[in-house]
């Protein structure tokens, strides 16, 4: 049995949190000890052993450097530890909760500091994106055709549309 995520992109306008997308994150253990440290312990098992393609199945415990062939290990701490959910998520988001039922867990969401943290992570070396395979927003989508680390909110150059105040991803995981 493995583990999968809920996540439900959020944003905040007028004050208001309302639902924005409902990415298919694929199942991915490093991705999601980074996120919430969830199976984390699996990954530190894995990094024990000495194979290392096998190891590299198994959330990218490490990636191999495609000149040196240098084994490069990745952080795994947790950018938060699971939070519980923000009072006032959006309908849509409480609605699918309610559909699991008591089958999941470890319900958290990050703010868009705690975001920015984790692509910047996935992107810089040894990071889960560094092999090119994946993108940040292969995983999580984009924020309306942007990426979510691109600008701040209230920048004059922002690209976000004006009245976008915030964005949060709300999630959870289940078995």
């Amino acid at each position: 049995m493995g583990t999968d995520v809920s996540l439900h992109v959020e944003v905040r306008i007028d004050g208001e949190w309302h639902h924005y997308s409902f990415p298919r994150v694929p199942r991915d253990y490093g991705m999601f000890a980074k996120m919430a440290g969830i199976r984390s312990r699996s990954l530190t098992h894995m990094s024990e052993s000495k194979d290392i393609e096998g190891r590299a199945k198994w959330g990218k415990l490490s990636n191999r450097k495609p000149k040196t062939n240098k084994v490069v290990p990745i952080d795994f701490t947790p950018i938060s530890e699971p939070k519980g959910l923000p009072k006032n998520i959006s309908a849509p988001t409480k609605i699918d909760l309610i559909y699991y039922d008591g089958d999941d867990y470890a319900h958290s969401y990050l703010t868009m500091s705690e975001i920015r943290e984790l692509s910047n992570w996935w992107s810089k070396p040894g990071g889960l994106g560094e092999e090119g395979k994946y993108t940040f927003e292969s995983y999580f989508g984009e924020l309306f055709h942007q990426p979510f680390k691109a600008f701040e909110f209230g920048d004059e150059n922002c690209l976000y549309p004006k009245g976008i105040e915030d964005v949060r991803f709300v999630f959870w995981f289940s078995d």
